[in-house]
């Protein structure tokens, strides 16, 4: 049985997710994967451009055209995106519950008044 049920998992910084171990995605099936893949495009993008920042200086605005290093870099993110989607629609697939498949049965309420009803309903039979 799943302890979390989220739309969207927490990342930690290594973008596995943070929930417990069995946790299940629910919600619509599409807006859950289209938000993993961004998130773990955005994830993987960033941490690209910290390890590029910390070997080089910032390309400056000015150029016109992409550098081969610029054209290689946007590449790599191009790619990154890419795999970011793939985990993510795989991620939806193994953890994805589709709400029409849940069999629930409405829980039993008893109010105060409903309580009320049956003492006095059971007091005048008696």
């Amino acid at each position: 049985m799943a302890e979390d049920k989220v739309q969207v998992p927490s990342r930690r910084k290594d973008g596995t997710p943070d929930q417990t171990e069995n946790y299940e995605l629910v919600g619509d099936k599409e807006t859950t994967t289209a938000a993993i893949a961004e998130q773990l495009a955005q994830q993987a993008v960033s941490e690209a451009d910290q390890k590029r920042a910390a070997e080089a200086a910032a390309v400056t605005a000015e150029a016109e055209s992409l550098s081969p290093e610029e054209e290689a870099r946007k590449s790599e993110y191009d790619a990154l995106v890419e795999q970011a989607r793939s985990e993510a629609e795989a991620e939806v697939e193994a953890r994805w519950v589709d709400p029409a498949s849940r069999q629930t049965e409405p829980e039993e309420t008893t109010t105060r008044s409903s309580r009320r009803r049956s003492a006095a309903a059971e007091s005048t039979e008696g």
